[in-house]
């Protein structure tokens, strides 16, 4: 049995929240693209979710990147 993962007619998403974390998997060729979502940037400490894609976009600009965000709410 051959166990090539580079074989594999899947697309390999890296699901997380941590910049540096990102940047790094981007270095990896099996890595196609990013997912994100609410939990996952809570848990990092991110604070505005349209500034952390924003920065992932300017970090990664090549590779299709998922952000999941239902609402943001506004606390004053």
């Amino acid at each position: 049995m051959n166990r090539d993962i580079s074989r594999l007619q899947i697309k390999l998403f890296s699901d997380g929240a941590d910049i540096q974390s990102i940047v790094e998997m981007s270095a990896d060729p099996l890595i196609k693209g990013f997912t994100t979502n609410p939990t996952l940037m809570r848990k990092a400490g991110v604070l505005d979710f349209e500034e952390f894609t924003r920065a992932v976009v300017r970090k990664v600009p090549n590779y299709p990147l998922s952000v999941e965000v239902f609402a943001m709410i506004s606390r004053v």
